[in-house]
């Protein structure tokens, strides 16, 4: 199912209530995302920090229904026709999207966690088969998952999915709905708050690390040619971040100048943004290496 605004069904979606439970998570996955399918997912409210914990997702529609072994949406219902008085409102509807949950979403899925119309709460990466497990009640539907980034507070999702999400609970995401450049480049943010360092190789705001010196980054976006960044322009960002007088996201944001005054070339800054906040971002937190030293 492709994106439908039209379609407002009411169901449980997450919001950011006990975020501080659970700082933000990145792990350094190389994902790309174009090889994958992404979906848009919405967890019960109630339940979203205990799914960031135990990393998995779970579905309020199946009710207390054990879909293990079903093949098709037929199998779906007969399953469902032998539990005892089964509360399946909707059913047409209800059996659709388990059938999505349990039977057409995969093992290495990408799927984007909604906070509300406007937010994301989470991404994260299929990591297992579909489950039911009885403890959970109403939302007993299950799949483990692994988090490649968590947002608290909760993301915008403007400059990623093009259009406010509906509120049903689980479909597929394409273009141009999703902009995937855009997503590729949250994706890849996922290694930045890792305690492994930046090295040649590695992928950071939708670009390449070719190469790592004592003066320049050769970054390379795609099939596009290589574009060399200054390892000065990194400190002196970085300087101004640890300073207080700019944040990194104003370096996204192209709001470098307007704060400070700076010698830096603002055709660099401007052009560059998203990969020098980020590059800002992963030096601050874990350093960059240049010929296996840790600067």
């Amino acid at each position: 199912m492709d994106y439908d605004s039209g379609e407002r069904v009411e169901a449980p979606h997450a919001n950011s209530e006990g975020a501080g439970a659970v700082e933000e998570q990145r792990q350094n996955p190389s994902i790309e995302v174009t090889a994958h399918r992404i979906w848009k997912i919405s967890l019960a409210a109630g339940l979203v920090e205990e799914c960031l914990r135990e990393k998995y997702i779970s579905l309020g529609y199946g009710d207390r229904v054990d879909f293990s072994g079903a093949r098709n949406r037929q199998e779906l219902i007969e399953m469902a026709s032998l539990v005892a008085d089964p509360v399946l409102e909707d059913a047409d509807y209800s059996f659709d999207i388990a059938r999505r949950f349990t039977q057409e979403m995969a093992k290495g899925d990408l799927l984007i966690i909604s906070d509300g119309r406007d937010s994301l709460r989470a991404i994260a990466q299929v990591a297992g088969d579909y489950y039911y497990d009885e403890t959970k009640g109403n939302y007993g539907q299950c799949r483990r998952v692994r988090w490649l980034n968590i947002f608290s507070p909760s993301r915008s999702r403007a400059k990623i999915v093009v259009k406010e999400f509906s509120q049903v609970p689980l479909y597929r995401l394409r273009p141009p709905i999703i902009n995937l450049d855009r997503f590729q480049e949250l994706v890849d943010e996922s290694c930045l708050e890792g305690s492994r360092s930046l090295r040649s190789g590695d992928r950071i705001a939708g670009y390449e690390i070719m190469a790592i010196g004592d003066e320049i980054i050769e970054i390379k976006r795609g099939k596009g040619t290589v574009i060399f960044l200054m390892r000065i322009v990194i400190e002196e960002l970085s300087q101004l971040v640890t300073s207080s007088q700019i944040m990194i996201e104003d370096i996204r944001e192209r709001r470098v100048f307007a704060k400070v005054d700076t010698a830096l070339e603002k055709s660099v800054l401007n052009g560059y943004a998203n990969v020098l906040a980020s590059l800002v971002e992963k030096n601050l937190r874990a350093g960059i290496r240049v010929d296996g030293v840790l600067i």
